[in-house]
């Protein structure tokens, strides 16, 4: 098992009693949850994103047992990923102050 594994198993067995509830709790069929469990699967952000809904405190899944958080080659995909939306961010924030000041511009005219 892997350190997500193991969080989420020990996670879901203590806020839904059993593992059948928490596949059903993150709309997924338990042999879905059982490779998130056995690590043949890791989640993508839209997973990430539901167990926070569900109350998963993502600081304390991506932190090791001494608190220190945990960056190793898997957490590189989450990295790239973030790296990638904030450049997305900052382009749209760009596009959307031209729109504005266009929008300004005619105003003004």
């Amino acid at each position: 098992m892997n350190d997500f594994g193991e969080k989420l198993r020990e996670w879901g067995i203590a806020e839904y009693g059993n593992l059948a509830k928490l596949a059903e709790a993150m709309d997924i069929l338990p042999s879905s949850l059982t490779r998130y469990l056995k690590g043949d699967r890791l989640p993508g952000y839209p997973m990430l994103e539901k167990l926070n809904s569900l109350g998963m405190d993502m600081r304390w899944l991506f932190r090791d047992e001494k608190g220190v958080f945990t960056v190793n080659e898997k957490s590189e995909p989450y990295r790239t990923e973030e790296q990638r939306l904030r450049e997305e961010n900052k382009q749209l924030k760009k596009q959307l102050e031209q729109i504005i000041s266009i929008l300004q511009n005619k105003k003004a005219d």
